[in-house]
């Protein structure tokens, strides 16, 4: 999404107000997909002072994501305010963004904005159950006899859950 930026920086505009609603495609953060259930919503304005111009605004949008215990994708409302400045000048340029041209590519900057006001763990709910760590059953959904079954309580029985692989670790926390 390109936003023209030409009036302010030739000084015809103090400041620029802007109002968008756009679709947008799915991004890679990293780690998954970030799919967008609703348009996104950008308000606030564009100024200039000196050889700067900042944007103060807000991003509105309803984002899909995976449950980080549970796996089951949900809904996320995103609604987050947006701080950035610019400049043309290479010397400001390790404070500010730098652009070459009288128009801002938008769409990595809302990208940016999404990935670091995300929380790092993304839960469908508070209480999300996981997935069972023996069968991978949503335990938000069906509860299983895995503990009763297996023996599996990773609190009560560490010793018969224990992967040996991590057996070198696990000695150097004997003396604490």
């Amino acid at each position: 999404m390109l936003i023209d930026l030409s009036k302010l920086l030739r000084g015809q505009e103090l400041k620029k107000n802007i109002h968008i609603e756009f679709e947008k495609e799915k991004f890679f953060d990293g780690s998954e997909y970030i799919d967008f259930s609703k348009p996104v919503v950008i308000t606030g304005s564009f100024s200039k002072s000196g050889d700067v111009i900042e944007f103060k605004g807000q991003i509105k949008t309803e984002l899909i994501l995976n449950c980080s215990r549970c796996l089951e994708r949900f809904k996320h409302a995103f609604d987050e305010p947006l701080e950035v400045s610019f400049t043309s000048d290479v010397k400001l340029s390790d404070e500010h963004i730098f652009i070459d041209s009288e128009e801002i590519e938008f769409d990595s900057i809302i990208e940016s904005c999404i990935i670091f006001e995300l929380p790092f763990k993304r839960l469908c709910r508070e209480d999300c159950k996981g997935l069972c760590p023996y069968c991978g059953v949503n335990l938000n959904y069906v509860s299983c006899n895995c503990k009763q079954n297996h023996n599996f309580d990773l609190e009560e029985n560490e010793e018969d859950n224990f992967d040996p692989r991590f057996a070198k670790l696990k000695d150097l926390f004997k003396n604490n």
